[in-house]
């Protein structure tokens, strides 16, 4: 039940509060959150991954599965572009020759999984709803030949 004896608040300072837990919120969602640093090396390793910056550890945490040893090394070796290059462009790799022999008799490596012809099937799709001919067919599928599976 509200106190009718109570002063009304002054609109002035109802805006101002208003404002100040509406920046509260925009400033609470733009800073990052900790950052798990390395706080004393144990290794050669971790004393090199401590020479990187903390816009650099946070940027890796950012767009990493998180923080660790290993990627803040290659960041400090690096530089932090030439890592996400790294990243987006792994270098080649190559599977040991046994490995390479069992995957090769597999039988997934042989047979596909999937055994429509699509453009057949999306042909015979787009000739019954579309009223499609042979040739204009022939454009949008080349080498394709419709199959109506009469879906529609």
């Amino acid at each position: 039940m509200p106190n009718d004896d109570a002063p009304p608040i002054p609109r002035r300072r109802a805006h101002t509060g208003a404002a100040a837990c509406a920046l509260a919120l925009l400033a609470a969602c733009g800073t990052p959150g900790p950052v798990p640093l390395i706080t004393r090396p144990d290794t050669h390793q971790e004393a090199d991954a401590m020479r990187v910056s903390t816009l650099d550890a946070q940027r890796v945490d950012r767009v990493s599965f998180g923080v660790d040893a290993l990627a803040l090394q290659q960041v400090g070796r690096l530089g932090y572009a030439r890592w996400v290059d790294e990243q987006l462009h792994p270098k080649p790799f190559a599977l040991p020759a046994s490995v390479d022999a069992r995957n090769a008799q597999m039988k997934i490596t042989r047979v596909p999984l999937v055994l429509n012809e699509y453009r057949a099937v999306f042909g015979g799709l787009f000739q019954r709803l579309y009223g499609l001919d042979a040739q204009q067919l022939q454009r949008v599928f080349p080498g394709g030949s419709p199959r109506d599976l009469k879906l529609v």
